[in-house]
C-alpha cells in the first residue's frame, strides 16, 4: 500500500466514523444516568474527533506526519471524560498504524491494543462498565481469534464491533448506577458507532447526512483593535510551494532546521515536486522569504492568531485588573454572573463554559499561558472539566499547576474564600483547600429533559431532580418540595452551619421565596447566602458546609 493510499484510507475511515457518530450524537447524549440537561457525551466525542480530523481533512503528505498531526490535535481538542478517553485511544491507534506498512488486520489488532493501553493509563482509577470495558473486550476478542491477523480487514472489523456490542449491552451488569437507570454506557455506545461508521465505509454503505455538530465560528469584532493594541500570538502561515527549476534544491532536513530558527508549530510535508508548510511566527515575512527560495506559492494563507482568539464570546478571559501576585488562579464558570464573581474573588483567568460548552485541553493550556505565572491553582468546577484539566496539565509543563478537584461553582466559591494569594507554601495551601472542598456537600436541582427511571423511581419529563454526589435525593413536580426534601435528607445525615444558594436564571421569585422561607424556619441557626446567577443548566445549586 502506497503512502498516498494509506493517507486516504485512514482519513476516510476516521471521517466515516465521525459522520456515523454524528447521526447518533443526540441518542448518545440521552444515554445519561439521570435525565438532566448536561448530557453531552455524544457531543464531546464528536467535537474531540473533529478537532483532530480538521487538520487532516485536506492533508497531502506522508502518512506518518498525518497520523502524528491527528493524534496531537485530538488530544488538545479533548472535551469531557469521554473525549479524553477517546483522544487517548485514537492517539495510540494512530501512532501504532503510523509504524505499519499498511492498514491490514495485523496492524489493526496492534493499533486497537495500543489505543486500549493508553486509554486505561489516562484514568487514575479505571471503572469497568464504561467505554474502557467496551474497547478492551472488543480488542481481546479479536486478539484471541484463530488466524485473525490473516483475516480480511472488513471481517475483522465486523468481529471487533460484534464483541464491542456484546460488551456494551453488559455494561449495566458491571456498573450498578447504569442498571438503576436502565441504560447502557453512553461513551461505550459512541465508541461502537464510530467503528460501525468505519465498517460502513469498507462495505461501501452510504452514511446519511449527519446534523451539523461543529461549533460555529465566532464573530470577530475588529473595532476592539487600535493603535495601542498588542498582538502577542503572532501569525499562522500556511502555503503550498511548487518547487521550480533554477530555484534552490529542496532538502527537507535542512529546510526544517532553518524554519525552526524563525518559527514554531512546524509541519512540513513533500509530495513529489510540491511542499506543504505550516508554521507560527511573530514575523511571517521571514517564513515567506525562506520558502520563496525554493519555488513559487500555489496557495498562501496568513492569519493573525490574536485576532482569531478575539471573539464575541471569549472562551478564555483574563481579569480586567489582573494582579501580579506569585500565585495565579484559573476557574471555570458556566454563566456571566459567576465569571464576574470569580474575578471579584481574585481569579486571574476564567474559562467560560456558558451554554453547556465543555472546555478543551487546548482551552486550559491557553488559560495557563495567559496567567504568565509559575504557580497556578486551577478550579475546574465540573466532573468533565476536571478530567480535561488533568490532561492539559500533562501537556503544558511550564508551571507548577495545582488542581483543586472542585466539581461545581459552589465548591469553587467556598474555596476561593480561603485563598491566600501571598502564600509561600502553595502545595500546603492546595492540600488545605482540597480538604476544605472535600467537606462541602453540594446539591443540584434541575428539570428532567425526558421520561426516565432510576431503580423503582419513575421520573417524568419536566420534573425537578435533586442530586448529590451521584445520588438521587428527591424528584417530583414541585421545585420547592424537591429542594426541601433534599436538604432534609442531607441535614438528617449531618447538620451544617452554612448554606449557600445559587439560583439559576429560570427560578421564579415565588419559588425562591418558598425555599428560603423553609430554610429560615427549619434551620434558624444556619447562616445562609443567596446568589442570583445566569446559568440555564440548573435551577439551583446548594452548598452545605
Amino acid at each position: 500500500m502506497t503512502d498516498n493510499e494509506l493517507t486516504g484510507l485512514f482519513r476516510d475511515l476516521v471521517g466515516s466514523g465521525i459522520k456515523n457518530l454524528s447521526i447518533y450524537r443526540d441518542h448518545v447524549n440521552e444515554l445519561n444516568v439521570f435525565p438532566v440537561p448536561d448530557g453531552d457525551t455524544g457531543t464531546n466525542m464528536v467535537l474531540t474527533l473533529e478537532n483532530g480530523f480538521a487538520l487532516i481533512r485536506e492533508f497531502e503528505g506522508e502518512f506518518s506526519e498525518m497520523t502524528r498531526r491527528f493524534a496531537d490535535n485530538i488530544v488538545l481538542g479533548a472535551r469531557g471524560n469521554s473525549g479524553v478517553i477517546l483522544s487517548q485511544f485514537f492517539r495510540g491507534f494512530a501512532a501504532s498504524l503510523s509504524d505499519s506498512a499498511g492498514i491490514d488486520s495485523a496492524a489493526f489488532i496492534k493499533a486497537v491494543r495500543r489505543g486500549v493501553e493508553l486509554s486505561y493509563r489516562s484514568v487514575a482509577e479505571p471503572v469497568e462498565g464504561t467505554m474502557l470495558t467496551v474497547m478492551r473486550e472488543g480488542a481481546e476478542h479479536i486478539e484471541g481469534l484463530p488466524g485473525a491477523a490473516d483475516m480480511n480487514i472488513g471481517d475483522l472489523l465486523d468481529a471487533f464491533i460484534d464483541a464491542a456490542r456484546i460488551s456494551l449491552e453488559n455494561t449495566p451488569n458491571l456498573l450498578p448506577v447504569l442498571k438503576a437507570a436502565r441504560v447502557i454506557d453512553s461513551g461505550g455506545a459512541g465508541f461502537v458507532y464510530i467503528f460501525e461508521g468505519m465498517l460502513k465505509y469498507l462495505n461501501n454503505e452510504e452514511i446519511v447526512s449527519a446534523p451539523e455538530t461543529q461549533e460555529k465560528t465566532a464573530f470577530v469584532d475588529y473595532s476592539r483593535f487600535d493603535m495601542t493594541s498588542s498582538f502577542p500570538l503572532g501569525y499562522c502561515t500556511e502555503m503550498l510551494i511548487q518547487l521550480t527549476e533554477g530555484s534552490k534544491p529542496f532538502d527537507k532536513e535542512e529546510f526544517v532546521e532553518k524554519l525552526s530558527g524563525i518559527s514554531e508549530s512546524i509541519v512540513v510535508s513533500r509530495q513529489d515536486d510540491k511542499v506543504k508548510v505550516h508554521a507560527h511566527s511573530p514575523r511571517p515575512e521571514g517564513i515567506l522569504s525562506l520558502c520563496h527560495e525554493y519555488g513559487e506559492f500555489l496557495t498562501l494563507k496568513i492569519e493573525n492568531m490574536t485576532v482569531q482568539h478575539t471573539e464575541t464570546h471569549k472562551i478564555v478571559e483574563t481579569a480586567p485588573n489582573k494582579k501580579t501576585a506569585g500565585i495565579a488562579v484559573i476557574a471555570v464558570a458556566n454563566d456571566s454572573f459567576m465569571k464576574g464573581k470569580f474575578f471579584d474573588m481574585g481569579a486571574d483567568v476564567v474559562i467560560n463554559a456558558v451554554s453547556g460548552y465543555n472546555p478543551s485541553a487546548k482551552d486550559f493550556m491557553e488559560a495557563y499561558e495567559a496567567t504568565g505565572a509559575d504557580v497556578i491553582f486551577v478550579f475546574p468546577n465540573c466532573k468533565n472539566s476536571l478530567f480535561v484539566a488533568e490532561q492539559a496539565n500533562e501537556l503544558y509543563g511550564r508551571a507548577k499547576v495545582l488542581l483543586i478537584e472542585t466539581r461545581s461553582v459552589a465548591e469553587c466559591y467556598a474555596a476561593l474564600a480561603l485563598m491566600d494569594y501571598e502564600s509561600e507554601e502553595p502545595e500546603e495551601l492546595a492540600k488545605e483547600m482540597r480538604e476544605a472542598v472535600s467537606q462541602i456537600r453540594t446539591v443540584t436541582v434541575s428539570r428532567a429533559v425526558k421520561d426516565a427511571y432510576y431503580g423503582a423511581e419513575e421520573i417524568k419529563k419536566g420534573d425537578r431532580i435533586a442530586l448529590s454526589a451521584g445520588e438521587l435525593l428527591a424528584t417530583g413536580s414541585s421545585f420547592a418540595e424537591v429542594t426541601e426534601r433534599a436538604i432534609e435528607k442531607l441535614t438528617d445525615e449531618e447538620p451544617c452551619d452554612v448554606m449557600t444558594f445559587f439560583f439559576g436564571e429560570h427560578s421564579s421569585p415565588a419559588e425562591k421565596e418558598e425555599i428560603l422561607s423553609f430554610v429560615e424556619n427549619r434551620y434558624p441557626m444556619t447562616d445562609t447566602d443567596v446568589l442570583e446567577t445566569d446559568t440555564e443548566l440548573y435551577d439551583l445549586i446548594i452548598s452545605l458546609e
